[in-house]
């Protein structure tokens, strides 16, 4: 079965490591070849197929060590940054933060081969707080380690939709015989989301998105300190709603743009195109002007909160229900 040779993958890539430690120098590149790259093509990306992984992949402000391409995603769905054995992996974290934000990615992995490290890019929160799962090879439940890992399965990044969490991995791993996994559950998050005729501040709801399961779905109306009320169908026009509102009500025109986040992406520009040269990943035209996208539900919420406070706009008055 591909778990019991999972649990063998894994007890092959520590007696590698050891070997590695005790009798050889333990490059980078050795790291790469003998214990990532395994792990990488069990997790069913072939790292031989540039449609699946590009190496030394070129980033706006460096070069990524691996870039993992979903199935049906031309840019890339994760960056990965390989260390040698026994080299922290917290060094360079905030150059893997820049390459994610340069090119619009969501997620990082840093690794060296035992350790697993992944974070999410976009969170707004310290460094820290950003991380998903690390876990330790050599130490704990091989089984739980797997759990967390398949995380990085390719076949989670299917498409451009936010990929399972590892949390919800592990809580399905510890759900009993008796209980039906697929079956809808009754949790904090559910009534949440459900409760669709309530508003959210929408820094609220934002910090509400980065706890809460993928495919929420998105409130109908968005509302805004004088009154304005824009509909709401899809995440996008979260995003677009803000722009079109800044724009009425003329705090927002060509000359203001581009509109960068705090990190230096390009939100909003009177071209579909970067300062660096590079084409908006998702483009859509709004009173004029361009608004780039990202796939997932609580960066479009993040970068609306965003523009609207880069623009003087009092967050608490903006709701969404």
């Amino acid at each position: 079965m591909w778990l019991d040779d999972f649990v063998d993958l894994i007890a092959l890539l520590k007696e590698r490591a050891d070997k590695i430690e005790t009798e050889y120098v333990g490059t980078e590149a050795l790291t790469r070849s003998s214990l990532i790259d395994p792990m990488l093509e069990h997790l069913g990306w072939d790292i031989h197929d540039p449609t699946h992984v590009i190496p030394e992949f070129s980033t706006s402000t460096g070069r990524a060590d691996y870039a993992l391409f979903g199935k049906d995603s031309n840019k890339p769905r994760v960056f990965l940054e390989a260390k040698k054995l026994k080299r922290s992996l917290a060094d360079g974290l905030e150059q893997s933060i820049a390459y994610c934000v340069g090119e619009g990615v969501d997620y990082f992995v840093v690794t060296d081969g035992i350790k697993w490290s992944a974070y999410e890019a976009f969170r707004r929160v310290k460094t820290a707080d950003k991380q998903l799962f690390s876990i330790d090879l050599k130490t704990g439940s091989s089984h739980q380690h797997i759990m967390e890992l398949i995380w990085l399965w390719r076949g989670n990044f299917a498409d451009d939709a936010e990929p399972t969490s590892p949390v919800s991995f592990a809580n399905l791993a510890s759900t009993e015989d008796t209980e039906d996994p697929l079956s809808p559950r009754t949790t904090e998050t559910q009534s949440v989301v459900d409760a669709s005729s309530s508003r959210m501040m929408i820094e609220d709801l934002h910090a509400f998105l980065l706890k809460a399961e993928p495919g929420h779905k998105v409130p109908s109306l968005m509302s805004f300190p004088d009154g304005t009320e824009a509909s709401l169908h899809t995440w996008r026009d979260v995003q677009n709603s803000t722009v079109h509102w800044l724009v009425g009500i003329g705090k927002l025109s060509a000359a203001d743009c581009p509109v960068l986040t705090p990190q230096g992406s390009h939100i909003v520009h009177t071209s579909p195109v970067k300062s660096t040269g590079k084409d908006f990943e998702s483009p859509q035209q709004v009173d004029g002007l361009w608004v780039d996208h990202n796939r997932s539900a609580k960066y479009q919420v993040l970068t609306a909160i965003q523009i609207l406070d880069q623009f003087g706009t009092d967050l608490s008055k903006v709701l969404l229900g």
